[in-house]
């Protein structure tokens, strides 16, 4: 195996003892909610340091789980990026690989390759509700239940753009149910997502014991911006801070190819006015506010339904290894070098060092001494760990390679060197 292939099993190795160690208590696998938002921005909600928005129960899933604070998003093929995330997410591929494949998911349905199927393959009752976004298969195919499928964004109307105008006026309200969007049917989607959600909590599976794996996509906070009158009232424009990289128009526009003539950009008025702005973040906040609530809907029916110990997750172990050994060498020797084990709390290195992360994000003490036992549990994980890939670990034969980098040699003889 060479370190391509041992980063490969490494990754899956540390997956299948992720798994292991997610357990829930009754020791059945636990059950999966996944709340699925669109178009939230990172800085949206309050316990990650926005005190103008309220979002509790967002929070509290915040406070209770793993935030990453450090991720971007890789990108799409064309304009709508939900669908290039989607893709990835339900095929397990990276993006240029996840656009490759797009054209072939009906066969990759037809093979029970898609996530939510193999879900269903490893004991799972699956539901989906809410935004689906995926090319060439439909939310049946896959998935056990699937309630209320919605396309990339609700339908939107014309006085939702250009607006508020320079003259004050302004055509658009966010709880005038006439218009559409978030509220065609009569109901928010944002609350059907949620009903769905919980319906399916509720149900009764007397003889059917399998761990629950539903899949709740909302389309909020995606626009149209629409959520009830008091969501709206309860964020006045002119109680809001301006963002400090505000300007009237992004100084680029032209080179990036983003004219006033694009959909998205037609929202507000050009050039954009502080006014507007904070009209726009007013109704945006609202909006997720609104989702906030039905999501805390969700997790209030998650504890009532008496999941919550089998939904989440309890401490999970992290491994890592860089896998650097001599060439055609034995691997045993860097079994202790640059590895580590993370847990919620600590991170052990190198087989002697433990380090606080939730009070030492730097890691400048070593407190390896002061908690001997979990020092002495961690290197035992590792351990066991280490003893699970061992059997697919080799390493490359030394190869014959020129001393000077073909590629640099040709660049540098292109200017006479």
């Amino acid at each position: 195996m060479n370190r391509r292939a041992f980063l490969s099993a490494l990754a899956c190795a540390g997956a299948v003892r992720l798994a292991g160690h997610a357990a829930a208590p009754s020791g059945r696998p636990p059950n999966i909610l996944l709340l699925y938002t669109d178009d939230q921005t990172f800085d949206s909600i309050r316990a990650l340091g926005n005190s103008e928005i309220r979002t509790p129960n967002l929070d509290r899933l915040a406070a209770a789980g793993t935030v990453f604070t450090n991720c971007y998003n890789q990108g799409a093929w064309h304009g709508a990026v939900c669908v290039a995330s989607r893709t990835m997410l339900n095929t397990g591929r990276f993006l240029w690989e996840a656009c490759a494949i797009e054209k072939q998911l009906k066969d990759e349905a037809e093979r029970q390759r898609l996530w939510p199927q193999l879900m269903r393959q490893a004991g799972y009752r699956t539901c989906m509700t809410g935004k689906w976004h995926v090319s060439g298969v439909t939310p049946a195919q896959v998935f056990e239940d699937a309630r209320h499928v919605r396309g990339g964004m609700p339908a939107t109307c014309e006085e939702a753009y250009e607006r508020p105008r320079a003259d004050g006026s302004d055509p658009w309200q966010p709880w005038d149910t006439s218009r559409d969007g978030h509220w065609a049917g009569g109901k928010h989607w944002s609350e059907v997502t949620a009903d769905d959600a919980i319906a399916f909590l509720q149900a009764p599976q007397p003889r059917d014991p399998r761990p629950f794996f539903i899949y709740a996509a909302f389309n909020a906070p995606h626009d149209p911006r629409q959520s009830p009158r008091e969501m709206v009232q309860a964020y006045p424009p002119e109680q809001l801070a301006l963002p400090p990289n505000f300007m009237p128009a992004h100084p680029h526009k032209d080179v990036i190819g983003c004219p006033h003539t694009l959909r998205d950009e037609r929202l507000a008025p050009d050039p954009r006015t502080p006014h507007t702005v904070r009209v726009h973040r007013a109704e945006y906040y609202a909006l997720v506010t609104w989702l906030d609530a039905q999501i805390g809907r969700v997790l209030d029916a998650v504890d009532a339904a008496g999941h919550a110990p089998d939904t989440a997750w309890p401490d999970r172990l992290l491994f890592t290894h860089v896998g650097r050994w001599a060439p055609g060498s034995a691997p045993d020797a860097a079994q202790y070098k640059t590895c580590a084990v993370r847990t919620a709390r600590y991170r052990f290195v190198n087989h002697t060092e433990l380090y606080d992360m939730t009070a030492d994000r730097k890691q400048t003490r070593n407190i390896a001494a002061e908690h001997p036992d979990e020092v002495a549990r961690l290197r035992a994980a590792y351990d066991d760990w280490w003893a699970s890939v061992r059997p697919h670990l080799e390493n490359e034969a030394p190869h014959d390679v020129p001393l000077q980098n073909p590629y640099k040699t040709a660049y540098w003889q292109q200017f006479g060197y």
